[in-house]
């Protein structure tokens, strides 16, 4: 077995898909469960890592897209990348031929990096797109945050600065927050108190051990 397919195979074994909507609590999550001693591995850590600058994934991009897309330090913009794609699902589909499979290789590579043979252990793997990507039968189970839409557009609002409109058409471009629920094993509902998310953290690691 070579090391790519031993990581599929542990990413199938041990491997959490930590899911959601836009603005529906994620990353607070991914604290709670880093507090409690499980790795916890971030997509958006993982694309900005694999466009970095110099990397073979931004000569794509810029290739695909333009020079456009850098800042004048020569880093990816991805504020500007975003308003280029954000409107047209084909520029979309372009910008994630590129970028998926290069975060897919970085996400193995972070896995092998775990040493799973010789200290077995689950870990969560923290992304927005698994069920729209149709990766989700490659995890062990699937995570799923979400919280009333009212309050998901405020706490999108308020955290982007960007104003009602902008911030529902953001929303309506995602797999609604509600069916990431419907199909996922394990729902954190993040309407309440971090205390009450809290209690929802341990009770699904508590069906881990």
């Amino acid at each position: 077995m070579s090391s790519n397919e031993k990581a599929r195979a542990q990413l199938k074994r041990y491997g959490i898909g930590l899911t959601g909507g836009i603005a529906t609590g994620k990353s607070t999550v991914a604290r709670l469960l880093e507090a409690r001693g499980y790795s916890v591995i971030d997509a958006d850590q993982l694309a900005r890592a694999v466009t970095a600058p110099g990397s073979p994934g931004l000569a794509q991009i810029v290739a695909q897209f333009g020079a456009e897309v850098l800042s004048p330090s020569g880093d990816l913009n991805r504020t500007r990348l975003g308003q280029i794609v954000f409107a047209k699902s084909e520029l979309r589909q372009q910008l994630e031929q590129i970028t998926h499979p290069l975060i897919r290789a970085a996400l193995l590579a972070r896995v092998e990096a775990l040493d799973l043979d010789h200290q077995p252990k689950y870990f969560f793997y923290e992304a927005a797109l698994i069920f729209e990507i149709g990766s989700a039968a490659d995890y062990a189970q699937i995570w799923a945050t979400v919280c009333a839409p009212d309050l998901q557009l405020e706490r999108l609002k308020q955290r982007s600065g960007i104003d009602d409109e902008r911030a529902k058409a953001i929303i309506a471009n995602q797999m609604a927050a509600s069916e990431k629920a419907r199909r996922a094993d394990q729902v954190i509902h993040t309407d309440g108190s971090l205390d009450s998310v809290a209690v929802q953290v341990d009770d699904g690691v508590s069906h881990l051990r």
